[in-house]
C-alpha cells in the first residue's frame, strides 16, 4: 500500500486506540439529544458521543419519537418468542472459530476451525459476511434477554477479529479470499465493475460485492458496542473504519462513484453510525462520499428509476440516506427516503409485505406477471423494516409506517422462519402451488441468512415507540413487557393475538404517574376496538387508522383490556384487480395445497437458494368465482381452529383449507386467486394444461439450465459479457449485450447422446436486435428478434452437431451481437436430449 501521511497513517493503524475511562465515558453521554439520534442502530442510543449543538452551523432535525432500547422490551410467551428462542439455539450451535476462519485466513493467521459451506465455503467471495450477521445478532439478544453466553461470544469473537486487524496492520479485516491485494488495484484507480454504465453490479475487480461484506462486519463491530458496550468492538470498528477512509481520499469522486455501481451494502449508513459514536466529522464526509448518485440523486426530486434495479442493493442505501438526515438535517435527503419508501410500500408491495421478483423490483403494475418461486426476498423486507423504523421516528402519527411494519412483521418475518429447525427462507415464493424453501444449518450461508438471524432477534425494535416525555405509541400488538424507565413504568402486554382479539395491558408503576398511552386502533378493524379500563369500559370514538389516546395518572394495578375486530377481508392486486388475497385483519390466510412431490431434501436448500423454485408443481391451483360477493358469505371459520377457514362454493375445481400464511412452512400454498368468471375459468384451464405438459417435458429433457441475470446461476455457468444489461420481465430475469457486445456461458451435455440447445426471448422484443449463436466458436445461426410473439416468452430449439458435444461434457454458448446492434435479451438457456 502506499505510503499514507502522518494523519491517516496514524488513524489507520491497528494498535490499541486509548479507550475512555468507564467514568470519563459516562460523563460523555449522559446527555442524550433529542434532535441527534433517533435511532442507532435502529433502537439504541447510547454509546453515542454527537450532541445536538455540537456544530452550530448544523441544524438537526427534532425527532418527533424514538423506540426502546431492546434491554426496555422483553417478549413473553408467544410466536414471535419462539421464533426468537429457535433463532438463539441456531446461532449457539455454530462455532466462532468457523465463522473467523476466512477472516484470519486473509491476515495470514492460521485458523482454529474449518469454513462452513454454501456461501461461507472457501473460496467464496462473500466469506465473512455471515461473522457480521452474527455479531450483530447475538449482540441484539445479549439486549433482549440478558443472557451472558451471548455476550460472552461477542467478547471472544471481537477479539479474534482485533487480532486478524493487527495482523494485516493497516485497519482492514475482512475474510474476503485474495482481497488485501485487489484491494491495492482499487486505490490505484484500476476500477472494473463490468459495465461502468450498468444500474449495478455484484463485481468489484473481480470480487463479489466486497463493500457488502465489508458493511456487515462493520454493523457487527457497531452493534457489539452499543448493546455489549464492547470496547474492544469501537476500537476495531474506528480502525476498519478508517482503512475505508482511505478509498475517498484516494479516488476521485468519478472513480468513488464508478467504484459505488457495485453493491455496497449500507456503507454510508454504518459510516455515518461511526461519526455518530465518535464525534468525528470525518466519518460523516466518508458517510456521504459512499452516497452513489445515480441511484440516490433521483429520490431527492422525488423520481422514480426503480423498475429493473437490484432491490436489496438499494434499499440499504436509502437508509443511509435517512440516518444522514437525523445528523445533518439536510431537507433533501429526507424527501430521497420517504419518497423511496412511498414507492415501495404503497406501489410495489405484495400482500405479503415483500416485492420484487428475481431480487429486482419490476415495473408498476406487473405484480400479477412476478407471482414466482424468486419472489419478496426477505432480505429486503429486513431492510424496509429499518427504513420504516427511521421513518416513524420522524412522524410517529403516521399511521402507514405502523400498517407496514405490521404488516411484514406477521406476514414475512414470522413466516420466514421453518418452526421444525429454526432455518429460514431466501425468496418468499408466491407462485401458486409452490412452497418455501429453508436453508440447512452449516451449508447455505446464504445473505438472507444472516439477516434472519438478525430479524429474529430484535423483535422487540419496532412494538413501542416513545417521544423522551410522557407520550407512548403502542405500534403492534405482541405478547412482551415494556420498562418505560422515564415514567417509571412498566407494561405488561398479554395476548394471543393474532389466535384471539384480546390485548390485555397491565401497569406497574414506582409511583403514580401521568402519561399518554396511544394505543394503535388498526385499518383493518373496521368494526371496531372496545376499550375497558379497570373492567369498566371506555368511551372510544376512534376511527380504524388512527391512535386511540389514553391519558390518565395511571398507578399499579391499573388494567387495560383491548377487544379488537379482526373482520374477514379482500386485498385486490394493484392494476390486477382480478388477482386477490384473503385476509383475517392484518393476516394473509394462504391455501393449503398440501405436500404432494416435497420429498426430501425438499425444503432444505444448501448454497443454491433457488434449487427448488423452478420445480414444476404437481396440481392445478384453484380459481375462485365469486364475483363480488362479500368474503363472509363464501369464507367460514373452521369451529375448531379459530386461524383457520374454509371457501364453500367458491373454489373450481375445489374449494380450499385457508391457514395463515405465517403457518405454511411444509406445505404447498397459495397466497393470491383468480377471481374469474366461469367462461375465463375453462378457457385458462385448456391453458393451463397445454403449458404444464411442456413444463414436465422440458424438465425431463434438461440436461443444464442457466438463468440469466441471476448471479447465483451465472457463477457456476462461468458467465462473461460486454456492454450487458440485466432486469426482469413477465417475472423472470434476462440479460442482454448492446452495440456490438456478447453473452457468453458454459453448459452441462450428455458427450455420447444427440444435444439440442434452447434459448428463450421475449417476444415483444424488436429494434435492431441481430446476433449469432455460436457453440464453441462456431456460428449455428443468426438471430433477428422482431415481436413476433407478443407479450410472452418463447423458445428456439437447435439440435447441436455431434461433432461439438462428442467427448465433451461441457459446451461454451455465445450471442455476438452484430456491429451496432443487440444480443437478447436472454431469458433462458438451457441443454436439452434430444426428443426420439
Amino acid at each position: 500500500m502506499t505510503k499514507l501521511t502522518r494523519s491517516t497513517k496514524n488513524a489507520a493503524q491497528p494498535q490499541r486506540r486509548k479507550v475512555l475511562a468507564a467514568g470519563a465515558w459516562a460523563v460523555a453521554t449522559t446527555v442524550v439529544s433529542r434532535t441527534a439520534n433517533a435511532i442507532i442502530p435502529q433502537t439504541h442510543r447510547k454509546g453515542l458521543r454527537v450532541e445536538a449543538n455540537e456544530q452550530a452551523h448544523v441544524h438537526r432535525p427534532a425527532m418527533q419519537a424514538f423506540a426502546f432500547d431492546l434491554s426496555d422490551v422483553k417478549l413473553l410467551d408467544g410466536p414471535f418468542k419462539d421464533c426468537q428462542q429457535r433463532n438463539a439455539a441456531w446461532l449457539m450451535s455454530m462455532e466462532p472459530d468457523r465463522l473467523l476462519a476466512p477472516v484470519l485466513l486473509e491476515a495470514g493467521l492460521k485458523p482454529k476451525g474449518s469454513q462452513y459451506g454454501g456461501w461461507e465455503s472457501p473460496g467464496s467471495g462473500v466469506a465473512s459476511h455471515s461473522l457480521g450477521h452474527h455479531l450483530s445478532a447475538v449482540s441484539m439478544l445479549w439486549a433482549a434477554t440478558g443472557e451472558h453466553k451471548f455476550k460472552d461470544r461477542v467478547v471472544y469473537m471481537v477479539a479474534e477479529m482485533a487480532r486478524a486487524q493487527v495482523a494485516n496492520g493497516d485497519g482492514y479485516a475482512a475474510g474476503i479470499p485474495n482481497s488485501q491485494k485487489i484491494w491495492k488495484t482499487v486505490l490505484a484507480g484500476n476500477i472494473n465493475v463490468g459495465n461502468p454504465q450498468s444500474r449495478y453490479s455484484f463485481s468489484l475487480n473481480g470480487m463479489w460485492s466486497p463493500w457488502y461484506t465489508i458493511h456487515k462486519l462493520l454493523a457487527g463491530l457497531r452493534d457489539s458496542w452499543l448493546y455489549c458496550r464492547n470496547h474492544q468492538a469501537r476500537e476495531v470498528l474506528i480502525n476498519f473504519s478508517d482503512w475505508c477512509g482511505l478509498f475517498p481520499q484516494k479516488l476521485s469522486r468519478q472513480q468513488m462513484q464508478t467504484m459505488l455501481i457495485s453493491e455496497q451494502g449500507g456503507m454510508n449508513e454504518v459510516l455515518a453510525d461511526v461519526y455518530s459514536i465518535t464525534g468525528e466529522h470525518k466519518y460523516l464526509t466518508m458517510a456521504e462520499a459512499f452516497n452513489e448518485h445515480s441511484q440516490l440523486d433521483p429520490l431527492m426530486h422525488r423520481k422514480d428509476i426503480l423498475s429493473g434495479v437490484h432491490s436489496n442493493q438499494y434499499i440499504p442505501r436509502v437508509i443511509g440516506l435517512a440516518r444522514q438526515y437525523e445528523l445533518t438535517g439536510k431537507q433533501k435527503y429526507r424527501t430521497g427516503s420517504e419518497f423511496f419508501w412511498e414507492d415501495v410500500a404503497f406501489w410495489r408491495t405484495f400482500v405479503t409485505g415483500g416485492h420484487g421478483d428475481y431480487e429486482n423490483f419490476f415495473p408498476i403494475g406487473d405484480s400479477a406477471k412476478n407471482l414466482t418461486g424468486h419472489a419478496a426476498e426477505t432480505c429486503c423486507i429486513y431492510n424496509m423494516l429499518k427504513l420504516t423504523g427511521h421513518l416513524m421516528c420522524w412522524h410517529p402519527n403516521r399511521m402507514a409506517y405502523a400498517d407496514y411494519a405490521e404488516r411484514c412483521l406477521f406476514n414475512t418475518i414470522l413466516a420466514s422462519q421453518d418452526p421444525q429447525k429454526g432455518m429460514v427462507t431466501y425468496y418468499m415464493s408466491l407462485k401458486p402451488g409452490h412452497f418455501k424453501t429453508f436453508s440447512t444449518p452449516f451449508d447455505s450461508f446464504w445473505c438472507c441468512c444472516g439477516t434472519g438471524v438478525e430479524n429474529h432477534a430484535k423483535y422487540g425494535k419496532q412494538i413501542y415507540y416513545h417521544d423522551g416525555k410522557d407520550n407512548l405509541w403502542l405500534t403492534v400488538f405482541i405478547a412482551s413487557e415494556l420498562h418505560w424507565k422515564a415514567c417509571g413504568m412498566r407494561i405488561r402486554q398479554e395476548t394471543d393475538f393474532p389466535t384471539n382479539n384480546h390485548v390485555r395491558l397491565t401497569i406497574t408503576c414506582d409511583k403514580p404517574v401521568t402519561a399518554a398511552i396511544r394505543i394503535r386502533h388498526p385499518y383493518w378493524a373496521t368494526e371496531g376496538m372496545l376499550v375497558n379500563i379497570n373492567g369498566k369500559q371506555t368511551k372510544n370514538d376512534s376511527k380504524a387508522g388512527s391512535y386511540y389516546v389514553l391519558r390518565r395518572k395511571w398507578k399499579t394495578g391499573d388494567v387495560v383490556d383491548l377487544y379488537v375486530s379482526m373482520p374477514l377481508r379482500i386485498e385486490s392486486m394493484k392494476h390486477s384487480p382480478e388477482h386477490i388475497a384473503i385476509l383475517h385483519g392484518p393476516i394473509v390466510l394462504a391455501g393449503d395445497l398440501g405436500d404432494a412431490d416435497m420429498a426430501k431434501p425438499i425444503p432444505y436448500a444448501n448454497g443454491n437458494q433457488s434449487e427448488f423454485a423452478d420445480l414444476p408443481d404437481p396440481e392445478t391451483v384453484p380459481d375462485l368465482l365469486v364475483g363480488d360477493k362479500p368474503v363472509d358469505q363464501w369464507v367460514k371459520p373452521n369451529p375448531a381452529d379459530p386461524t383457520c377457514f374454509h371457501t364453500h362454493g367458491a373454489g373450481h375445481p375445489r374449494d380450499v383449507k385457508l391457514i395463515p400464511f405465517y403457518t405454511a412452512q411444509h406445505t404447498r400454498y397459495s397466497v393470491y386467486w383468480r377471481n374469474l368468471t366461469r367462461e375465463q375459468w375453462q378457457q385458462q384451464q385448456k391453458q393451463l394444461q397445454a403449458r404444464k405438459r411442456f413444463e414436465h417435458e422440458l424438465a425431463a429433457r434438461t440436461v443444464d439450465h442457466l438463468q440469466p441475470g441471476i448471479p447465483r446461476s451465472e457463477k457456476p455457468h462461468f458467465v462473461r459479457f460486454a456492454n450487458s444489461n440485466t432486469g426482469t420481465a413477465a417475472g423472470i430475469s434476462w440479460r442482454d449485450a448492446s452495440n456490438g457486445g456478447y453473452i457468453s456461458f458454459r453448459l452441462k451435455v450428455l458427450p455420447n447422446q444427440p444435444m439440442e440447445l434452447m434459448l428463450a426471448f421475449w417476444g415483444s422484443d424488436a429494434g435492431g436486435r441481430v446476433f449469432d449463436v455460436l457453440v464453441n466458436n462456431q456460428k449455428i445461426a443468426t438471430e433477428s428478434l422482431h415481436a413476433a410473439h407478443p407479450d410472452r416468452v418463447f423458445h428456439i430449439e437447435y439440435k447441436l452437431p455431434q461433432s461439438l458435444t462428442a467427448g465433451k461434457h461441457f459446451i461454451r454458448v455465445k450471442l455476438q451481437a452484430h456491429p451496432g446492434m443487440m444480443a437478447g435479451g436472454l431469458f433462458g438457456a438451457r441443454t436439452l436430449r434430444q426428443q426420439p
